[in-house]
């Protein structure tokens, strides 16, 4: 059982699920039409952003150790046939969206660059504070927006405080992985845990969940049962998240809490 944990999150196909489940929860928020070509398109592109990222610190040699980037070296075949099927998946999912939301994409896309290739000696990632803030904003403008985009109706929810409360719900899930590693990112970085400590840091976290729950509201939208009911059970790992937990909790446990917010909102909807 351990060893297909480890291939359905360290081959990043369970991060690339929870895209696509964090786009199915836009959907079943807003009450509208679900896109099966949004959610492969971003199934695939997470797939190949994340296992690129990966890869190029590999072939650089850069922070390889680790259970996850162990397991990429002894699977470099199956890590390449992940690539090809990424960039396949994307470009045929991708050529189909609109112009608008490749613009967008394309902007997302510098980011991610930036984020991960250095200009100099730094790259965005490296700057204090803004790491945790690009990632709850490429998260929350590829799940949230790119569907916004694609949407044939007009809508009669608040839009942006929609795309705000995704972010906030991103970055509070990205708290627990900064206190995981607070002993070991560069002290230039000052994440939050290093800046206040792994508790406060869950408070801050807590606090940004519940903040992302009020503009969830606040924007109008169909807001169930299931949705609380995600909520709470990131509010409970949120809370247990120590840098003393085994790394399947934080990347099966924490990043799925995107699949199971995804999924319980939708099967409450449907219900």
């Amino acid at each position: 059982m351990k060893r297909l944990l480890a291939f359905i999150v360290y081959s990043n196909l369970w991060i690339s699920a929870g895209a696509s489940s964090f786009a199915l929860l836009f959907y079943s928020l807003t009450d509208t039409q679900t896109s099966a070509l949004i959610l492969w398109f971003l199934f695939f592109s997470t797939l190949l952003t994340y296992t690129y990222q990966r890869f190029e610190k590999i072939r650089k040699n850069e922070r390889t150790t680790g259970p996850r980037m162990e397991w990429m070296i002894r699977n470099k075949n199956l890590v390449y046939l992940l690539l090809v099927i990424g960039v396949i998946g994307t470009g045929v999912t991708g050529i189909q969206l609109s112009f608008k939301s490749l613009i967008y994409l394309l902007i997302m896309g510098l980011i991610s660059f930036f984020y991960v290739f250095k200009i100099g000696h730094y790259n965005l990632r490296d700057l204090p504070l803004l790491k945790i803030l690009l990632i709850g904003l490429v998260w929350a403008g590829s799940c949230f927006a790119i569907p916004y985009f694609e949407l044939d109706v007009s809508s009669s929810f608040n839009m942006f405080y929609l795309s705000i409360a995704g972010a906030l719900y991103i970055i509070a899930i990205t708290i627990p992985f900064d206190i995981r590693d607070v002993e070991v990112d560069e002290k230039t970085k000052y994440t939050i845990p290093q800046i206040f400590g792994p508790r406060v840091s869950r408070v801050i976290a807590l606090v940004f969940l519940a903040t992302s729950c009020y503009l969830f509201h606040e924007s109008k939208v169909a807001i169930n049962l299931g949705f609380w009911i995600g909520i709470a059970i990131t509010g409970i790992l949120i809370a247990f998240s120590t840098k003393n937990r085994n790394e399947l909790f934080f990347s099966f446990g924490v990043d799925g809490l995107l699949i199971i917010l995804g999924l319980t909102t939708y099967l409450f909807k449907i219900l």
